[in-house]
């Protein structure tokens, strides 16, 4: 493992610790099931440690980057959940 690897590895990790919970109280609105909670946020922190150049620090901040992240994903599994309710 390199050294940036190592320094990348840390930084989402204490990303993670900062922002999981208020992340994760996102989520929480949307889906009451613990493991579909776990997944969006594990998809959300996930997103941004393959792509992080999608976070532009002159449109938000990273807390409201994630927590759009989080929001948008809960919302399209319960509209994907309500269509397949219906049909």
């Amino acid at each position: 493992m390199t050294r940036h690897s190592e320094d990348s590895g840390a930084v989402h990790r204490e990303i993670y610790r900062r922002h999981c919970a208020s992340v994760t109280s996102v989520v929480r609105m949307f889906l009451s099931d613990d493991d579909r909670c776990t997944s969006v946020v594990a998809e959300v922190f996930g997103s941004l440690q393959s792509s992080p150049e999608l976070f532009n620090p002159d449109r938000a901040t990273l807390l409201s980057t994630l927590r759009l992240g989080a929001r948008t994903r809960s919302i399209a599994i319960v509209l994907t959940d309500l269509v397949g309710a219906e049909g």
